[in-house]
């Protein structure tokens, strides 16, 4: 049901479409925002502003710590699109946790992915499911270069 037509048992899966709509999302998902070459800073959200004819909003923030430093400044601006499927729940006086590439000396930064998966709420990495103090623990390190470690699956005791 979920992949067949809704317009007639016998019709073919949309499949195509739903893949482009998956590839879509993943490409914004704020947990890809991770593999990156470089290391992830913790900020918080200053005063917002919103410009509803470019769908975008954008936050001051100040430059709290490197929780994974790298050679790079830490933007003073971040500006966030919008994205029908992606309801942040963030606004001033929030922490992120925001990855910066390697030598980024920008002062504004334009983030295209779903600002979720950088939340921290109580020192916690909402995004990633680990507290702040065991980021190593969600993020995998080769050289310069992060990535976000598998999740690893419980074996089902019915599965044997």
């Amino acid at each position: 049901i979920l992949l067949g037509n809704r317009a007639g048992a016998d019709s073919p899966p949309e499949l195509s479409r739903l893949l482009t709509e998956l590839d879509a999302r993943r490409t914004t998902s704020g947990s890809n925002a991770y593999t990156l070459d470089g290391g992830v800073a913790l900020v918080r959200l200053g005063a917002v502003t919103s410009d509803a004819s470019k769908d975008e909003y954008t936050y001051a923030c100040d430059s709290l710590r490197w929780v994974l430093p790298t050679e790079a400044r830490v933007p003073k601006v971040l500006t966030f699109s919008r994205h029908v499927y992606c309801n942040p729940f963030i606004s001033p006086g929030d922490s992120l946790l925001i990855p910066i590439t390697r030598g980024s000396v920008v002062n504004a930064a334009r983030m295209t992915y779903c600002p979720r998966a950088f939340v921290v709420r109580n020192e916690y990495a909402v995004g990633l499911g680990v507290p702040l103090v065991s980021l190593w623990r969600a993020l995998e390190t080769s050289g310069n270069r992060r990535a976000l470690r598998p999740v690893l699956r419980a074996a089902d005791p019915r599965e044997n």
